[in-house]
């Protein structure tokens, strides 16, 4: 009988990161990386600047999620999203079914807070969160477009910078 993988959940720089560590210590223990994204590997703090240096979202990525899955050995689960843990049973719950685990790392990084809008703009609010949601917001800037950011912390200044 195989032993289950090791389940990681998020392909951000702290799952992506876990497993390269991990495959420093073990180099045959199965690893699966569960992603609701591409898993693509990017500086998540180049999203705030990219506009400044001109970059689209795929120059973003600085190596492909299939890259990093053949390097490190992994099973990359891509644009799949977990609904449920069960950890009394060790699996987790996928559109593909129950998946068991051995250990489970939760490097799924934190999601914006979404306060309720009204009027007639409300849908057009975007977070730009990740590569997906970049990409989303780099696809809707047209010249002369008007943008309001809310949030004038460190992000919401550079991306006032590179609008500017």
């Amino acid at each position: 009988m195989t032993q289950p993988p090791v389940i990681v959940l998020g392909a951000g720089l702290a799952g992506w990161t876990t497993v390269r560590e991990f495959r420093k210590l073990d180099a045959a223990t199965p690893v699966t990386l569960i992603t609701a994204d591409s898993g693509d590997f990017y500086a998540k703090p180049s999203l705030s600047n990219a506009l400044a240096q001109r970059k689209t979202p795929a120059q973003l990525v600085t190596t492909p999620a299939a890259r990093m899955a053949e390097t490190l050995n992994v099973t990359l689960l891509a644009h799949t999203r977990v609904s449920a843990l069960d950890t009394a049973a060790r699996q987790v719950v996928t559109p593909l079914g129950r998946l068991e685990y051995s250990r489970l790392v939760v490097a799924t990084g934190a999601q914006p807070i979404r306060i309720a809008l009204g009027g007639d703009a409300a849908d057009a609010v975007q977070s730009v969160n990740s590569l997906d949601d970049f990409a989303a917001f780099h696809a809707r800037l047209t010249p002369g477009a008007r943008v309001l950011i809310m949030g004038a912390g460190l992000i919401g200044c550079e991306f006032a910078n590179d609008l500017a």
